[in-house]
């Protein structure tokens, strides 16, 4: 009857231990098995259970076949998601967990003898490890939000640390045949260096969390600048229409009295002559077009370059005729302003350069710039004057180079790593006369993929 029991006890715990690990697994990595991998993970699982069973239980049987199943896990899960961190996370935390409570009755049964030598020590574990798994189910979001964070490569780290260290102190446990000294220090010493090390995380996670605060505060700076900018600049548009609007009957009548006398030349006077004088070509243009871009972050970098163009005194123009609402959803939209910020950087640097060079005047300089998109595409392009120079496209390409003397300029590599980043995208730059112009176009990803 005893060894029956024994043996049962021994096949419930391990069915156990099996079944919370697969939870686990799939709760935090999130990943849904096809039928085939179903069927793969069940003879897995039959594998574990015959080996547990005929093989005589030791430390490096139990090691060992919970290293196999972080592997087996890890393996099938990257072939479901690519998201890597998320599955190696998943994995290492049933690492822990197994450990962990096997520690964790070890200690209870050495703390509470009683509990072994009445064979209650069946119902210890298991309750240990139902207890532990509802405990960790509690803080699987928070997991899952740590292992999906900017820090989730510490986070990977944290996890790691705690599983060599419980692995290593799980080997001593049931290695010492006397564990009253080994389980003491080693449980104080690992819980110690949990703590130390998941402080030292909390604390890198508050120091990103106040600099992610004050970056956001700074572009909240910029963006309230912006708007403040361009609410001047309507208010300003609206007072000249104003003005316009009250003088419109009286230049009205006064061009009727000059076109009823044959005077043609008078009323293109008249009209030129208070256009000249009441309209400013340049500012009316100014931001013209961004209206239909309903894009924040488009929109935003376009706004800020046009600003600095127009104080610059370089001559330029922007167009958005279609309404873009979206772009093609793999292209992260933070890389995409990186690379419009870059070419209007280069094309305002190279302007302002070729000026104080002497190689363009004034009245040369000049930057066009366009957005476009047509069914579900986007386009980008810009083009600036550049002199009749020895500059050549493997140049501007080139790491480093910059046509500014003491800067650290990068071309277009950058541009080039965007390019080579995402399949959906297209990059075409040339020279042509005096201008050198540059296009980006991203295309719908199902039209990449067919």
């Amino acid at each position: 009857m005893s060894n029956t029991f024994e043996l049962f006890s021994i096949l419930a715990n391990i069915i156990l231990s099996l079944i919370v690990d697969l939870s686990i697994f799939t709760k935090i990595s999130m990943v849904k098995f096809t039928s085939s991998q179903k069927i793969l993970v069940t003879a897995f699982y039959i594998f574990c259970f015959i080996a547990s069973v005929l093989i005589p239980s030791n430390v490096v049987v139990n090691i060992s076949i919970t290293i196999v199943e972080i592997l087996f896990f890890t393996l099938l899960g990257l072939r479901n998601t690519k998201d890597k961190f998320l599955i190696l996370g998943a994995a290492l935390l049933l690492g822990i967990f197994d450990s962990i409570t096997i520690i964790l009755s070890n200690l209870i049964l050495f703390l509470f003898p009683i509990l072994d030598s009445s064979n209650l020590d069946f119902f210890t574990n298991i309750a240990i490890i139902i207890i532990s798994y509802l405990l960790l189910l509690k803080i699987i979001p928070k997991i899952i939000t740590n292992l999906t964070s900017t820090n989730k490569k510490v986070f990977i780290g944290v996890l790691s640390y705690i599983y060599i260290s419980s692995t290593v102190l799980n080997a001593y446990v049931l290695s010492d045949t006397k564990p009253t000294e080994v389980i003491i220090v080693s449980l104080a010493l690992l819980f110690l260096q949990s703590i130390f090390i998941l402080i030292m995380y909390i604390s890198l996670v508050e120091i990103q969390k106040k600099l992610l605060s004050h970056t956001q505060q700074k572009e909240l700076l910029q963006e309230k600048q912006e708007l403040e900018e361009y609410s001047s600049y309507l208010d300003q548009n609206e007072d000249d229409l104003r003005r316009f609007k009250h003088d419109y009957q009286n230049i009205l009548n006064s061009l009727k009295i000059d076109a009823q006398e044959g005077n043609v030349k008078g009323v293109i006077d008249k009209l030129s002559e208070y256009t000249n004088s009441h309209f400013n070509e340049e500012a009316l243009r100014k931001y013209k077009d961004l209206n239909h871009i309903h894009i924040k972050e488009l929109k935003s970098i376009v706004f800020s370059k046009l600003t600095q163009m127009y104080n610059l005194g370089i001559l330029y123009s922007f167009g958005c005729e279609s309404e873009i609402y979206e772009i093609p959803q793999n292209i992260d939209l933070l890389d995409l302003v990186r690379v419009i910020g870059i070419t209007f950087d280069n094309a305002i640097e190279a302007e302002t350069d070729y000026f104080n060079s002497n190689f363009l005047q004034k009245q040369d300089l000049r930057i066009e710039a366009m957005y476009y998109q047509d069914h579900d595409d986007f386009e980008f392009m810009i083009r600036n004057r550049i002199p009749n120079s020895d500059i050549t496209l493997s140049q501007l390409t080139e790491k480093g180079y910059t046509t500014k003397k003491q800067h650290p300029g990068l071309g277009l590599a950058n541009v080039k790593q965007f390019s080579q980043k995402y399949d959906n995208v297209i990059i075409d730059y040339h020279i042509k006369d005096t201008w050198f112009i540059f296009n980006l176009t991203i295309l719908p990803i199902d039209e990449v993929t067919d």
